[in-house]
């Protein structure tokens, strides 16, 4: 037992090492600041000087806890971007650890090491390490709640308060997380044998997440007077999934389009946002109304997209080494459909064993569904793949074991 404990332990800090490698490699090749990125140094760099939390006259469209983050590593480095990134070389290295960790509970050491040897090496997961985005924060956070939550036995008072503080701030990097926790709760508490117990223990944790939250939406009421729980961006996001501009994709010229206010015609808040969201929110339901067919075709095209090999990876990886990326990203992509597949036939897993894996398939799954697909979006769902491609890998491996156990007993002279 002792030996094959150390043997696991090896190759797992093999595995990791491999990560940490690829990712601070990756770090020193992304220099330039895109997109989202440029947002988040500029309303963390207004934190650090004392200006508050906003982007011009832009004050909750982005989220606070990665801000918070970022501002962190700036009141201590300074406004460099590489103090952050090389952290987040770090944290992912953790999330793929926890990760190993969650999986060798429930399916053993060969699945444990399946999953971290396909994080470690997994395309847009090591290229996320050297991005400013949310979601190197986000799994993190959620990879320690399901630590927590989905340990052997009922989890004990203090490790449900502390899932729940950093499920709020998980809600807090992506706010739709939110409903998915709900449901994760619900289907919880309704799998248990021991419901009354179960139901006690997810209301403290419910309780921890709201608490966490509050504050940041108290702060939201005070400058909007309407309840915005985190973010003032979700009637954009679904008016460029569902409107005459939508083509599943995230759209070409979306700044433009989004941040454009009419000449002369009046505004009801001091806030752009506001009015804006607003304005998408009327266009949006018009949509649904009044070209149900298209929008239901929409629907069909995010969900191919979804299944599909990626068609970008990162605006700024080019010529051959994007080509070559988005090979390796699509074949691994397409092996963990087909193996997470055979798990379900061969080897299903009891549901309630699932629930997380299913929360974040579901978070990606519904996100994309209702507004667009990017890359970044799908990133719960394949996590999530992850874990039900190392349930197939096991159940493919079980008829060779089978098969090599004659052998075995002969050569031992059993």
């Amino acid at each position: 037992m002792h030996d094959r404990e150390a043997a696991f332990r090896r190759r797992l800090t093999l595995w990791l090492l491999v990560a940490l490698l690829l990712r601070l490699a990756n770090v020193v090749t992304l220099e330039q600041a895109i997109s989202d990125e440029q947002a988040y140094l500029k309303i963390a760099s207004n934190l650090v000087r004392g200006d508050g939390f906003h982007e011009g006259g832009v004050v909750a469209y982005r989220y606070p806890a990665y801000v918070g983050f970022m501002a962190g590593f700036f009141e201590v480095f300074g406004e460099k971007r590489e103090p952050v990134v090389v952290a987040q070389a770090l944290m992912g290295v953790a999330t793929i650890l926890l990760f190993g960790l969650v999986v060798r509970r429930r399916l053993g050491d060969v699945a444990a090491l399946f999953s971290v040897a396909v994080l470690s090496v997994y395309v847009p997961f090591v290229r996320l390490a050297g991005r400013m985005y949310t979601e190197n924060l986000f799994f993190l956070l959620v990879l320690l709640v399901w630590w927590l939550l989905e340990r052997p036995g009922r989890p004990r008072l203090g490790q449900v308060v502390l899932a729940g503080v950093l499920c709020g701030l998980a809600v807090l990097t992506r706010e739709a997380f939110l409903p998915m926790a709900l449901l994760y709760v619900i289907a919880r508490v309704a799998t248990s044998s021991t419901r009354r117990d179960e139901a006690k223990g997810m209301a403290v944790f419910l309780a921890c997440a709201v608490l966490t939250v509050a504050p940041w939406t108290l702060r939201n009421y005070m400058l909007f007077e309407r309840i915005v729980p985190v973010t003032s961006n979700g009637w954009f996001n679904l008016y460029m999934g569902n409107s005459a501009i939508a083509d599943g994709r995230y759209p070409e010229r979306a700044g433009e389009i989004l941040w454009s206010w009419p000449a002369g015609e009046p505004r009801r808040s001091k806030y752009l946002e506001m009015d804006l969201a607003d304005r998408f929110r009327t266009e949006v339901l018009r949509f649904w109304r009044e070209d149900t067919g298209r929008a239901l075709e929409l629907v069909g095209v995010k969900a191919l997209l979804l299944i599909t090999p990626p068609h970008m990876l990162d605006v700024t990886l080019t010529g051959k080494v994007a080509e070559l990326a988005a090979v390796v990203w699509s074949v691994m992509w397409g092996l963990m459909i087909l193996l997470a597949v055979y798990g379900f036939v061969r080897g299903p897993m009891p549901f309630r064993e699932t629930l997380w894996p299913w929360t974040l398939a579901a978070m990606a799954v519904l996100s994309c569904l209702a507004t667009y697909v990017i890359a970044r979006y799908r990133f719960p769902l394949e996590l999530a793949m992850v874990y039900f491609a190392a349930n197939g890998f096991i159940a493919a491996l079980t008829p060779v074991r089978r098969a090599s156990e004659p052998d075995r007993l002969v050569a031992t002279g059993g």
